[in-house]
């Protein structure tokens, strides 16, 4: 049986500072969660550090943000709009 992808997963990337970063990758991950071939799904935050994913299954996942091989992981669920993950770069 598949599992409907029918939550988004949205937030914000912030810095240790509380402002917002742009250009970090996002990913993220979770037991019946979609994936990319071997990889989780992933996106690019925007110019006011803010990500979106359309296509989410219900139930817990792990966002993780990447950049310059800084990493963040923050527990979620399918269809949190408001996670935030603070970046220590």
């Amino acid at each position: 049986m598949l599992t409907r992808t029918d939550r988004k997963l949205a937030g914000h990337i912030l810095g240790l500072d509380g402002k917002p970063l742009a250009g970090v990758q996002v990913r993220f991950a979770g037991p019946g969660q979609p994936q990319t071939g071997w990889q989780p799904p992933a996106a690019k935050t925007d110019s006011k550090g803010h990500f979106v994913f359309d296509a989410v299954c219900e139930g817990p996942v792990t966002v993780m943000a990447n950049s310059n091989n800084i990493q963040a992981r923050v527990p979620a669920q399918g269809g949190d709009t408001n996670v935030v993950v603070n970046l220590d770069l």
